[in-house]
């Protein structure tokens, strides 16, 4: 089975029953949610597995826009959670302000799955913090630090790792850090720009990795957003043209935070 967009509500559901039986025809599956289908009164009292798989197609998950399951477009409550995010123009609950919502509370309930959704999507939200926090212009008052450590491949073929600082982000959106035009940085985001950033944070014992790619920018209205005092050191200012910014805009994350790690893509 192919990787899954996450659930509007934060629900992985490459773990789900009805999603299973749907897309690997799971019988295991089809067993586990027998009594919740009986609860519903989806399905008789004396039936089993076996009329679950009957109902099938249940469900493609949340974002599946087609009206032929049984569970149509996603489940009910998930389905406002979707149509929301799609308004909101967001990828699930946890990058909206409002998180979480009465709605949201409401969904959560008792239900243990969906309590794995609500902390999941809270550790999502509590890491793209600490992104927003980790850079030049936004260390004086998160009090964190803005090295990362960024990995290209270098001439030879092999990934190569090293420190840089970052200027600004916008969350899990994008990412900014300068360079000298001519170093090894941009000259290897020119040829390959699949790239990997980490951060550690102490305090939090959280780290960070995200991958996707980098484009070499040398817009001057750009480089003046993202220009810092430190930069003084090496150039003359903004509209000195021996820097560039790369610009780092994520597509995965694997991310260790509150004890766990949280891995996807956005």
């Amino acid at each position: 089975m192919g990787k899954l967009k996450l659930a509007a509500c934060g629900v992985d559901c490459s773990e789900c029953g009805s999603y299973k039986v749907t897309m690997e025809q799971d019988l295991k599956a089809a067993e586990l949610i027998v009594p919740w289908y009986k609860s519903q009164g989806w399905i008789g009292e004396n039936e089993g597995a076996e009329a679950v798989m009957k109902l099938n197609p249940l469900c493609k998950g949340c974002w599946n826009t087609t009206d032929d399951c049984f569970f149509k477009c996603g489940c009910s409550k998930n389905r406002d959670f979707r149509i929301c995010c799609t308004e909101k123009q967001i990828n699930h609950c946890g990058e909206c302000g409002d998180f979480p919502c009465a709605d949201y509370i409401e969904f959560v309930g008792d239900l243990e799955h969906h309590k794995k959704a609500m902390e999941f999507l809270q550790s999502y939200r509590k890491a793209e913090r600490i992104v927003n926090g980790s850079t030049m212009h936004t260390v004086g008052e998160s009090g964190l630090g803005a090295d990362w450590v960024m990995s290209l491949t270098d001439e030879e073929g092999y990934p190569a790792a090293s420190m840089i600082t970052a200027s600004r982000a916008d969350g899990f959106k994008w990412i900014a850090f300068c360079s000298g035009l001519g170093w090894n940085k941009p000259n290897r985001a020119e040829k390959d720009p699949h790239s990997c950033v980490y951060l550690f944070e102490k305090d939090s014992f959280s780290g960070i990795s995200l991958t996707g790619k980098i484009e070499v920018i040398t817009d001057s209205e750009v480089k003046k957003q993202m220009w810092y005092d430190a930069l003084g050191d090496f150039w003359r200012g903004f509209d000195d043209d021996r820097w560039c910014v790369l610009m780092f805009k994520p597509e995965r994350y694997n991310i260790f935070i509150d004890n766990r790690t949280i891995r996807g893509e956005f």
